[in-house]
């Protein structure tokens, strides 16, 4: 029946029920789905709206990375190789990306709005794209650790979503961090093109790394750094662990804060290897439980740029 429901077209004068037509919708793929507004506005399911828009793409020898930002840094950056661009309109495409283009010879080519849709697979890709090699995730060493002065890395414990991962680097790279890291088995196994627009394109600058798990990471950077944990109250509450409120806390000069996944957040045996665990105390009259892991996260590492305490 589901099926049957999605190929039927609905008259676009006609009253629809908008729940009732999301239900009839496959779920989104990725952070962002452009073609979902478009075939609701367009009274048609996304699967008939994105087949009627079909067109023969550019063959591409890397990963499509999309969107203004992400395409202007990876260019600045040089961390990537960049193939080729392609744009609705190579006039009104941005300054800077056609001139470091031209710089670089890179081709620039125009292309229909339809072809960088599914170029993209309909993620907001601001009318330009960019063929381009993958970014790696590097392992982490004392190299990478400055010796002196201010320093502070963060750690995602089983972090996964490519929206939360992007909106994190962004965060950090506002803030000053040094870099962020995961365990090889708790996190995303690439860094991905929808990470990098959900950045900005603050992660074509920004080093991340792994490690084969928590406890090395621990055992390499103690006893110069300290391990600031996060949980929410309730968690505190339910594993019997004890808190300070962000408010009333100062972060160490040189810190590594770990944050967790919003579902199940920081498991037991990393909280366990923490110096201190902090929380963010939510309003009494809340519904929300806790805040998003990027939002809290920006919060968290605004206290470390803020602070100048050296112990907590």
């Amino acid at each position: 029946m589901l099926e049957v429901v999605r190929r039927v077209l609905i008259p676009s004068r006609a009253k629809v029920d908008l729940l009732a037509l999301s239900r009839t919708l496959p779920k989104e793929k990725g952070t962002y789905d452009s073609a979902f507004r478009r075939a609701r506005n367009a009274g048609v399911s996304v699967e008939l709206y994105k087949r009627r828009r079909q067109s023969k793409v550019p063959e591409i020898d890397g990963e499509v990375l999309y969107g203004t930002h992400p395409v202007l840094e990876a260019l600045r950056s040089g961390r990537r190789e960049i193939r080729c661009v392609y744009g609705r309109d190579s006039a009104e495409m941005n300054s800077d990306i056609r001139d470091l283009c031209a710089r670089r010879n890179i081709p620039v080519k125009e292309v229909s709005s339809r072809v960088l849709d599914n170029m993209s697979e309909y993620q907001l890709h601001n009318s330009v794209c960019a063929d381009a090699s993958s970014l790696q995730i590097q392992p982490f060493s004392l190299e990478d650790v400055p010796q002196e002065g201010r320093c502070a890395f963060l750690y995602l414990d089983g972090v996964l979503d490519p929206g939360n991962i992007g909106a994190i680097i962004r965060s950090a790279t506002f803030f000053g961090i040094n870099g962020i890291l995961w365990a090889r088995t708790k996190g995303p196994k690439r860094l991905t093109p929808s990470m990098s627009k959900a950045s900005s394109g603050a992660l074509e600058h920004f080093p991340v790394f792994s490690v084969e798990s928590f406890a090395e990471l621990h055992q390499l950077l103690k006893p110069d750094f300290s391990f600031v944990g996060t949980l929410d109250q309730d968690s505190a509450a339910s594993k019997n662990v004890e808190v300070k409120e962000l408010s009333r806390t100062s972060a160490p000069p040189r810190s590594v804060f770990v944050m967790g996944d919003e579902h199940k957040g920081v498991s037991r045996e990393v909280l366990e290897l923490c110096d201190v665990l902090i929380s963010i105390p939510r309003s009494p009259s809340s519904s929300v439980a806790s805040l998003n892991v990027s939002v809290a996260t920006g919060l968290l590492l605004h206290l470390w740029a803020s602070s100048r305490v050296k112990k907590l």
